[in-house]
């Protein structure tokens, strides 16, 4: 892969991006945006069915089976809110944007790296 810079935008508080920060080792930058202008200009999913469905509860599942824990004191502003991501070229062409349907529905792994490959 070529350098590619990461940028994760939260929708929680900047307090709560440092707690990201302490506890995952992303390469990247991290931006705090808790009302949300950026998930609105992308159109990401939001809603309590989009959070509290069978996907949602099935990722819920296998995320607590395998170890991880839901801290409450990380929940964002609007725990409804889904996200996504986006992959820009150099030249600002929009290579990949994935919305979440629903908590847990990240992108696969080999859509993005095949999308990061193509720039």
């Amino acid at each position: 892969l070529k350098e590619v810079d990461f940028i994760a935008i939260g929708s929680g508080t900047v307090q709560q991006g440092a707690e990201f920060l302490k506890e995952v080792n992303f390469p990247g930058a991290v931006y705090s945006d808790p009302q949300r202008k950026t998930y609105q200009a992308l159109n990401f999913t939001k809603g309590i069915l989009s959070t509290f469905n069978p996907g949602g509860l099935g990722k819920l599942m296998e995320s607590f089976s395998s170890g991880n824990k839901q801290r409450f004191e990380v929940i964002p502003t609007d725990p409804f809110q889904q996200g996504g991501c986006l992959v820009v070229s150099p030249s600002n062409d929009v290579v990949l944007l994935h919305r979440d349907d629903f908590a847990g529905d990240h992108v696969e792994e080999s859509k993005l790296l095949n999308a990061l490959r193509s720039i």
